[in-house]
């Protein structure tokens, strides 16, 4: 079995599964994803997907907007695993700035019972 250790949602998750048979890639560790620059389809549209990504790696959304942002994405992620659990196996995300305790009750909320349903 061959797994690629790391790639993001893709939309629509047809071409990426597509793209993983093409690979020879049996499973992937999917991250979630909030720019999808696949999505584009002109340089308008890649601009402003990629002004997304600028934005977070600027630091210029809040740590609530960050929040709700990864709480959407995850709910994404979940969805597209649900429907090939043969082919992804989730990886969750964590926003930055929290407490040690508020790290720990988001991994127990938002990811291990969100994505591996426990």
């Amino acid at each position: 079995m061959i797994i690629d250790s790391h790639a993001h949602v893709m939309l629509p998750t047809e071409k990426q599964i597509l793209m993983m048979e093409e690979a020879n890639i049996d499973k992937t560790i999917l991250f979630s994803t909030t720019p999808h620059p696949e999505k584009a389809n002109d340089l308008k549209s890649l601009e402003s997907e990629l002004s997304v990504l600028n934005n977070i790696l600027s630091s210029s959304t809040s740590v609530n907007e960050r929040i709700e942002n990864i709480k959407n994405t995850t709910k994404t992620l979940k969805e597209v695993i649900d429907k090939n659990p043969s082919k992804f196996i989730g990886f969750g995300c964590v926003p930055l700035s929290l407490t040690y305790n508020e790290t720990a009750d988001w991994i127990s909320n938002n990811i291990i019972k969100t994505i591996f349903m426990v």
